[in-house]
């Protein structure tokens, strides 16, 4: 009896469980026009070729509801859901050594994440919030309790005076 294969830890799909990375798969290809037509409202593909912000967004989906540490982490699991690879045209080239590679590196992963105009976002999460509110959470109280613990994480370094924040360690 032969020893059955397993998948080396650095390819298996952590973080996102079967059922949720086909109803990922299955979402991101409904929200594909509504990508397109907000990347073209703020001119998101100007200058690029081969990762389109569809692609983008796909990634940035999976690193969210995956909850890996760093999106290196996700760029690396992305890889091994052939299902979601395949939804986002991302697969690599066929019949080499880098099947299980992305079509993108994480190098210009990274960059995109800062150089893709915010208004990207405009149109898809307004999109995504009607999905949300159409599968169950119209029953929700009044306001708008998404929204209202919406956070978005920013990059950007502030230099803060220590006598503003005495919480800071002192610089060597």
């Amino acid at each position: 009896m032969a020893p059955a294969e397993s998948v080396p830890p650095s390819r298996q799909p952590v973080g996102l469980n079967r059922q949720l990375r086909r109803w990922l798969a299955t979402e991101l290809r409904a929200v594909r026009p509504v990508v397109e037509a907000s990347a073209a409202a703020c001119g998101a593909e100007h200058s690029r070729k081969h990762f389109t912000s569809y692609q983008h967004l796909g990634l940035l989906l999976f690193h969210g509801l995956a909850s890996h540490p760093s999106l290196h982490q996700s760029y690396e699991h992305f890889a091994a859901c052939r299902g979601l690879v395949a939804a986002s045209g991302l697969g690599g080239t066929a019949g080499t050594a880098a099947d299980d590679r992305l079509g993108v590196s994480y190098s210009h992963l990274a960059t995109s994440n800062g150089t893709r105009p915010a208004g990207l976002l405009t149109g898809v999460v307004t999109h995504l919030l009607g999905r949300l509110r159409q599968d169950g959470l119209s029953a929700l109280p009044a306001g708008d309790p998404l929204l209202g613990s919406l956070v978005i994480q920013d990059s950007t370094f502030l230099r803060l005076s220590l006598r503003l924040a005495r919480w800071l360690p002192p610089l060597r």
